[in-house]
């Protein structure tokens, strides 16, 4: 599968890379082009870039030309896999480009431009297709609190962006997924679509909304949050759902005939994360350093850090769910347990970006330093005496794990939030969140291991509960990914 990656600003180019890199079958298999159609210095990398990646890049990376800067750290992670920069970096993409390209896929992520140059991409593909249906094309886009997935397969009855996107496909879309007999999930998708086709300039006239009503949102949202950067959590999400939907049509699986118009459209949100009720817990704490310069230790590099803000590698996070939140995720000790290696990783990677200070791994870990952000402190050898002197805020449990059964049942105890995570389908996981035994519906059976991308999917999900317990909103939930979002199942009550 080669990939041929447009827009590089923010984290879900990068994390679509290394997504691809961090899976072995994958990254053999596997090429990688980035292009970005922004010129010069305005292609350079910048804080919120860095956070938004979740770990790919590195604070010394600020100021580095994107494209440039992701090829180098993909390769550095993965031998296996081919990357390399687009020679038409500085230009919007044509049919030429895509073609000469030899992509099968064209991915559309931020910086790559606005909605109509998606739409402009996507029908280059449609018109370039052969026999085999390819170049694919998906749009992958996030911001602080929403995120969407979009992809045209190129067989028959998928439409292409520009198509899906028209009056008479929307209103289409909008019966399928409020209609009497729709699922719960159904009407989530369907508020997740409008405010998609809010966010967009080119959109908005479908929802025939003007003036004051255009800056609507979301209960529970508001229009400094959506128009936000989006979140290392939201970006790693959309990028594991992005790269698991090509994947999967490239296997053949997408050849089944389309059953509704909204089939091709994946939306997935922050699940209320955002936005604590105290408005005290988004003030930037005041500085304490001494009005004397400290005396250099010899160590450059150690110098330059302690010289930053502590919260700079967490500014956007901490505008969003609080800086006194931030000050206790750095603080909070995660358990993650089981004999799931991809899915113990992926939980690392997760919970390092959202800015938690201390991560320990009881069961077992495959390659836990690639692509992890530096200011977690990692312990992926921690043994059963390690576990005696019971210190966790969070215990999170991948698959099913025997000897881990003790640290649950110790973590209930105290009523210390659990979450476990089961996968009984291929594609799919379930999360179960809460500190009660008695809150608790039966768990999930788990068969093998999940695959690179559902974990990804299921650890940034976790990653969100434990911002929850930072806040002092943790709940009982249980919460599906299947494919086509992720949702809350009903009548689970809250904490």
């Amino acid at each position: 599968m080669k990939v041929l990656l447009t827009g590089a600003r923010g984290g879900v180019a990068a994390c679509i890379a290394a997504a691809i890199a961090k899976d072995p079958s994958c990254a053999r298999s596997s090429a990688i082009i980035l292009h970005d159609p922004r010129e010069g210095r305005e292609r350079a990398l910048v804080n919120a870039d860095i956070e938004a990646s979740g770990g790919v890049f590195a604070r010394a990376d600020v100021g580095e030309d994107a494209p440039s800067a992701c090829a180098r750290v993909i390769r550095s992670g993965s031998t296996a896999l081919d990357v390399c920069v687009s020679p038409h970096c500085g230009q919007v993409l044509d049919a030429a480009m895509i073609a000469s390209s030899g992509a099968d896929v064209v991915v559309h992520c931020d910086g790559g431009g606005a909605l109509s140059q998606a739409c402009a991409s996507a029908e280059a593909c449609a018109r370039i297709r052969g026999s085999n249906a390819t170049p694919m094309f998906a749009l992958a886009v996030a911001n602080a609190i929403t995120g969407t997935v979009f992809i045209d397969t190129g067989i028959a009855q998928s439409k292409t962006l520009y198509e899906a996107l028209r009056p008479s496909s929307t209103a289409m879309l909008a019966e399928e997924l409020t209609s009497s007999d729709a699922a719960a999930r159904d009407e989530i998708q369907a508020a997740l679509h409008w405010e998609f086709l809010r966010a967009h300039p080119e959109t908005r006239p479908l929802l025939g909304i003007t003036g004051s009503d255009m800056s609507k949102c979301l209960p529970g949202n508001n229009v400094r949050d959506v128009e936000a950067p989006g979140t290392a959590t939201m970006c790693a999400l959309v990028a594991a759902v992005a790269v698991s939907k090509c994947r999967a049509a490239m296997g053949g699986a997408a050849n089944a005939k389309r059953l509704r118009e909204a089939d091709q459209w994946t939306h997935v949100e922050a699940l209320a994360l955002y936005r604590p009720d105290r408005a005290d817990a988004h003030l930037a704490p005041t500085s304490e350093k001494s009005e004397y310069e400290a005396l250099p230790s010899g160590d450059a590099a150690a110098d330059d850090a302690n010289a930053d803000d502590e919260y700079e590698a967490f500014d956007t996070q901490a505008k969003l769910f609080g800086y006194d939140s931030l000050g206790k995720l750095r603080e909070m000790y995660v358990l993650v347990c089981g004999a799931d290696s991809g899915a113990n990783d992926a939980c690392i990677a997760a919970f390092a970006a959202i800015g938690v200070g201390n991560v320990d791994v009881f069961g077992s870990s495959g390659d836990s330093e690639r692509f992890v952000q530096r200011e977690c402190a990692v312990d992926d050898l921690c043994g059963i005496d390690d576990l005696a002197s019971y210190k966790y805020n969070v215990v999170v449990r991948t698959s099913a794990y025997a000897e881990a059964d003790e640290i649950i049942a110790m973590a209930r105890e105290v009523n210390a939030p659990v979450i476990e995570i089961s996968s009984d389908v291929a594609g799919s996981c379930r999360l179960r969140v809460g500190a009660r035994a008695a809150a608790m519906s039966p768990r999930g059976a788990f068969v093998g291991c999940m695959d690179s991308f559902t974990a990804n999917v299921a650890a940034n999900v976790a990653a969100m509960e434990i911002v929850r317990v930072a806040q002092g909103r943790p709940r009982s939930a249980e919460l599906v990914y299947d494919g086509a979002g992720v949702f809350p199942v009903p009548n689970v009550e809250e904490q």
